[in-house]
C-alpha cells in the first residue's frame, strides 16, 4: 500500500515511440519517486511501439503512475502542453525519457518546492558556469543568463500558477513551448521570484544499445531558424540585446556546431551543402561570431567518407 500521494511535486514526461527510453527511465525513477510518493504522469503521442505495456507493468509497481494517450500524433508542442495538464501538484516537472534526476538532487527539490518560487531552475551536469545559486527577480536577467539553459528538459521546476496562466496555443509549433510559457508568464508579473540552483545538475541516462531516435536531422532548421524566431517573438518587455544574448548563447555554449558537431552531422546527412546554401543568411543573427569557411569545408566533405571513418572510429573503439 503506497502512502499519501503528494500534492507538492509531481513528475511528467511527454513521450512517442521510445518504449525502450521510457522503460529505463521508469526503472531509475520510480524508486525514487516512491520515496516521497510523487506521482509520475506520462502523456504518450500515440505511440506505435510497446509503451503502452511498458507502462501497465510499471503501474503495477507503483500505485501513482498515470498514463494519458493521445488518439493521434499532435506533434512535440502539443505533447508537453497535455503534460503540462495532466497533475495537479503544486509544482510540476516535465522531465524528457533520457533525463536523469539523482536522489540527491530530488531529494533537495522537494526541499526546495516548499517555498512559494515562481520557478526552481537546476543545472546539467554544471554546464552553467560563473553563476552561484541565488534568487532571481529580473526577468531580463534571467533571459540573458539562462534563458539558453532553459531549453533543456527536467532543468525547470513550474509552479502551477505558470501553467495555469500559459497560452499554450502562441508556442504551438515553435519547438519551445516549455519555455515559452516561462517568460510570458514572467514578462506579465511586478514580482517574480526565481530560484536558480547552480550546485543541483540533472543530467541523461546512459543507455548502451538503444538506437535514440533524435531531432537531430533537424538541428539546423531548429537552431539556425525557428530558434532566433521563438525568442524574437518573445514580450517586448526584453531588451533586444538579451534576446540576442539569448539565442547565441545556446550555440555558443552547448558547442552545438563546433566543428566535431558539424563533421558527425555531416556524416549522418543532417548537414549538407543544400544546407548551408539556405541556412548561411541566419547564421549572423543565430551564431553572431562564426567561420563561413568552417560551414563550408564541411559541408563539402564526402559523407561516405566520415560514415566509413566513423565506423572504423567505432570497431578500433571496441577493441580497447
Amino acid at each position: 500500500m503506497s502512502a499519501k500521494i503528494n500534492k507538492i511535486l509531481s513528475i511528467t514526461i511527454p513521450t512517442f515511440n521510445r518504449a525502450n527510453f521510457l522503460d529505463y527511465s521508469l526503472s531509475v525513477h520510480v524508486p525514487i519517486a516512491q520515496e516521497y510518493s510523487v506521482p509520475i504522469y506520462i502523456s504518450d503521442n500515440a505511440s506505435t511501439d510497446n509503451t503502452f505495456d511498458i507502462v501497465a507493468r510499471w503501474k503495477k509497481e507503483y500505485d501513482y503512475i498515470y498514463y494519458s494517450r493521445n488518439e493521434d500524433n499532435k506533434g512535440p508542442d502539443i505533447n508537453f502542453e497535455i503534460a503540462f495538464q495532466l497533475p495537479s501538484s503544486e509544482y510540476i516537472w516535465l522531465i524528457g525519457d533520457t533525463s536523469f534526476i539523482s536522489q540527491d538532487v530530488f531529494r533537495s527539490t522537494v526541499e526546495h518546492c516548499k517555498n512559494n518560487y515562481d520557478l526552481i531552475i537546476l543545472n546539467d551536469s554544471g554546464r552553467v558556469k560563473n553563476l552561484k545559486s541565488q534568487l532571481i527577480c529580473d526577468s531580463n536577467f534571467l533571459l540573458s543568463r539562462l534563458g539558453w539553459h532553459s531549453t533543456q528538459l527536467a532543468c525547470i521546476i513550474y509552479n502551477k500558477r505558470v501553467v495555469k496562466n500559459a497560452n499554450f496555443f502562441r508556442f504551438h509549433n515553435t519547438r519551445f513551448i516549455h519555455v515559452g510559457i516561462v517568460f510570458e508568464y514572467l514578462a506579465s508579473q511586478k514580482d517574480l521570484i526565481v530560484w536558480w540552483e547552480s550546485d543541483l545538475s540533472i543530467g541523461n541516462l546512459k543507455i548502451h544499445n538503444y538506437e535514440k531516435a533524435s531531432w537531430q536531422k533537424d538541428t539546423f532548421d531548429i537552431w539556425i531558424r525557428k530558434w532566433p524566431n521563438f525568442v524574437f517573438s518573445l514580450p517586448a518587455l526584453y531588451k533586444l540585446d538579451n534576446k540576442l544574448e539569448m539565442i547565441q548563447s545556446h550555440n555558443r555554449l552547448t558547442n552545438i556546431f563546433g566543428f566535431k558537431s558539424l563533421i558527425f552531422l555531416r556524416g549522418e546527412g543532417f548537414y549538407s551543402m543544400s544546407h548551408f546554401l539556405f541556412y548561411n543568411k541566419y547564421f549572423k543573427i543565430s551564431l553572431g561570431k562564426y567561420s563561413i569557411f568552417k560551414f563550408l569545408f564541411v559541408a563539402l566533405l564526402p559523407s561516405i567518407s566520415i560514415r566509413v571513418a566513423f565506423k572504423v572510429y567505432k570497431k578500433l573503439s571496441s577493441l580497447y
